[in-house]
């Protein structure tokens, strides 16, 4: 289990095809299941995706997220989700893993990501869409629908700027922000933004990675996820 090999000729093919740089990409054994993967080291590139790789599906990370959601029962078979800030989708990855008719869309503001996300997802397209937004400067109402669960993990200094739009306008039945230990005021900046939604649940966990720093202390390792529930 996540284990790395490098892609076929068959995959880099179909990278190519959906426009996706494939020169970074690898095939990773998430849980039995093939995985494009974006693998970067210490370098990290444009839009902090290093935390792809440190934080990602290389770790346990979205299964022990899930893990807390499925317990408070925010998300089960069915859940019609709003993944913002979604980067590679480890958590639309490990939601198709465990649930079943999901409607679920991922936006991020790198293109390449999502450009692998959709080949990630490929059998899943109709309910597993992808859609390039900049939380900093698209508008929000570019974001529409119905939907239960709105979350956003690795909330950073830019997430809280949709969260009055997303409380007032989308009023989705749980929000769901995470993050590290050292990014509790981004958390508690979405949780004042949120009008009408009451802390259901804060939760600290912890994890390391395969591919990530060695140091069991670094800072990214030490997470803290709120739930919130609309009133």
């Amino acid at each position: 289990m996540f284990e790395l090999r490098e892609c076929n000729e068959e995959e880099k093919r179909e990278l190519l095809e959906r426009g996706a740089d494939s020169k970074s990409v690898k095939v990773l054994d998430y849980f039995g299941n093939d995985i494009f993967f974006y693998d970067i080291k210490e370098q990290s590139v444009a839009h902090h995706d290093c935390w792809v790789n440190y934080t990602g599906l290389r770790s346990e990370r979205p299964k022990m997220l899930m893990d807390i959601l499925h317990e408070q029962l925010v998300i089960s078979d069915g859940s019609r989700i709003l993944d913002l800030g979604c980067g590679l989708s480890e958590m639309g990855i490990e939601i198709n893993r465990r649930f079943g008719n999901i409607s679920y869309l991922g936006v991020d503001v790198n293109n390449n990501l999502l450009k692998i996300n959709e080949a990630n997802f490929k059998s899943h397209s109709g309910s597993y869409r992808f859609k390039n937004f900049d939380l900093a400067t698209s508008q929000h109402d570019d974001i529409s629908g119905n939907y239960d669960v709105v979350m956003a993990m690795g909330s950073a200094d830019s997430f809280f700027k949709i969260f009055p739009y997303v409380s007032e306008c989308l009023k989705p039945t749980y929000i769901v922000c995470e993050s590290h230990v050292g990014r509790q005021y981004n958390l508690e900046e979405i949780i004042s933004a949120c009008k009408d939604y009451r802390l259901k649940k804060s939760e600290d966990y912890s994890f390391t990675s395969v591919n990530g720093p060695v140091d069991p202390s670094w800072i990214g390792y030490h997470r803290r996820v709120n739930i919130l529930e609309k009133v």
